[in-house]
């Protein structure tokens, strides 16, 4: 599987290599101390009875959908939800760009409250269910790569989505009234998967239109270039070297260089009109 596109971020103004990851962290805990601000001056009602995810968006309260998401039960909660978004989230925006990583993790995380609706009551609160696309879509775009399970275990990434896939799974099978919403969990994948097999499929569809434009000489000297196929095919073979070295150590361990080829790159294929994600 290969992604990349590295498109000009909306979130600059944050900086870095991953604003729109940085952004999603301070959101969330601006919004976890205002939660407990209104917790200790007696406002927590307002916060289950209107930003909390619950059946009254049936009734108009659409944007629970998304306000659900950035309100936590307690510390620890948040703490992890948040460890899993810079450790997942910043390789893979900056890998796919900010704007298309904040379209897929707004669409996990409302596919995740609307499956839980569909098949759990109650309310539910957290960014896990977007977190859990977010693992889907790290162990699909690097799945040899080396993690740490629980900060301890060694393993790679894809291994590593199929034993939470699994234990998800079995949370739902057998239900232990741990207060978890297994089902936003599961859903957070599931609608991942499809949008990610979507972008992949279009992709496939239109990848013979890559082509990649070579820069302009300062030199004077008239130099014959080789046939368009060839210079493209090379340019693919680069792009494809630098991607698996990715999928094996990560972006960061990219030289200057190699990121440069493949922002070259990226912007040769937004020009021609092709998907942001692909895999």
């Amino acid at each position: 599987m290969r992604y990349y596109t590295r498109n000009q971020s909306s979130f600059q103004f944050i900086g870095g290599d991953y604003p729109a990851v940085k952004m999603l962290l301070i959101l969330n805990f601006i919004a976890y101390l205002l939660q407990w601000l209104l917790s200790i001056t007696g406002g927590e009602n307002f916060v289950y009875n209107y930003l909390a995810l619950s059946p009254r968006i049936w009734d108009g309260q659409i944007w629970q959908l998304v306000t659900y998401m950035f309100l936590h039960a307690d510390v620890w909660h948040i703490l992890f939800n948040m460890l899993a978004l810079w450790l997942f989230g910043k390789e893979l925006e900056m890998t796919w760009g900010s704007n298309e990583f904040l379209k897929y993790y707004f669409i996990c995380g409302i596919g995740a409250g609307l499956t839980f609706l569909l098949f759990s009551k109650g309310v539910v609160i957290g960014a896990s269910g977007a977190v859990f696309g977010l693992l889907l879509a790290f162990g699909m775009t690097f799945p040899n790569q080396i993690i740490l399970m629980s900060l301890i275990f060694p393993i790679k990434a894809k291994y590593m989505v199929i034993i939470y896939g699994v234990i998800t799974f079995m949370n739902i099978a057998n239900p232990s009234g741990d207060g978890v919403a297994h089902f936003a969990h599961l859903g957070g994948m599931v609608f991942g998967l499809i949008y990610l097999k979507k972008e992949w499929f279009v992709f496939k569809a239109n990848r013979t239109k890559m082509e990649i434009k070579p820069k302009r000489s300062e030199s004077k000297e008239l130099r014959p270039l080789p046939p368009r196929e060839d210079r493209s095919e090379a340019m693919r073979s680069k792009v494809d070297s630098i991607l698996d070295k990715i999928n094996e150590v990560g972006y960061d361990h990219l030289t200057k260089e190699e990121k440069e080829i493949l922002f070259e790159a990226s912007q040769h294929l937004s020009n021609s009109d092709r998907p942001n994600i692909k895999h």
